[in-house]
């Protein structure tokens, strides 16, 4: 286990690094170019959808309408204000699993208890919001918003990944703080999270 330790620490920092040099390395504005195709599915696909949970009390059955299940595997992004010291240690735990909205657009629609917690595709939408930090987040699934609910609702910008029962500490790969002022993030001070476990 000792031996293990050092291990995970420098795979989860490498893993942070590497996350962070990819994004920091693309430039502010992309010349204009042909639409990417499609990214490919992830290799490694859970039967289980509430494989990320941090909360496995969720009810996958109860999720209206029909979920759009996120199958890639990219990086995605939350913006929040609770620290590291505690998200590293909780994960990212939903509001009420047992009696909140389980119907997403109505969740999407008017933010309310509910067993959801939110995700994005965008690594920039911290700058919309006042939150401490922006997490890094490699986990598996997912519902994808917009393909469920469709892209003309008023909040299809925000690009959501809805993780049904929160996600797991394991799943979070790191974090930046915030300059709040020039909403932009410390990259001096991002952290990488003791607990992540590489999955794909």
């Amino acid at each position: 286990m000792i031996t293990l330790r050092p291990r995970r620490a420098t795979a989860a920092a490498l893993s942070l690094a590497a996350v962070l040099t990819t994004t920091a390395a693309a430039p502010a504005q992309a010349p204009a170019r042909p639409a990417a195709p499609a990214p490919a599915a992830c290799p490694v696909q859970y039967d289980d959808k509430a494989e990320a949970a941090a909360d496995r009390r969720v009810d996958l059955g109860r999720i209206t309408p029909d979920p759009s299940w996120r199958t890639t595997c990219g990086t995605l992004y939350r913006a929040d204000g609770r620290g590291p010291s505690v998200v590293f240690e909780e994960g990212f735990r939903p509001r009420d699993v047992v009696n909140g909205q389980y119907d997403l657009e109505k969740y999407v629609l008017v933010n309310q208890p509910s067993p959801y917690v939110s995700t994005t595709y965008d690594h920039d939408l911290f700058k919309k919001w006042k939150s401490a930090f922006n997490y890094y987040v490699d986990a598996p699934g997912g519902v994808d918003v917009n393909k469920t609910i469709g892209d003309t609702h008023k909040y299809a910008d925000q690009q959501e990944v809805a993780f049904p029962g929160g996600i797991a500490r394991r799943y979070i790969v790191g974090v930046c703080p915030v300059d709040k002022a020039t909403k932009t993030e410390i990259m001096s001070d991002c952290e990488s999270n003791p607990h992540y476990k590489p999955w794909h």
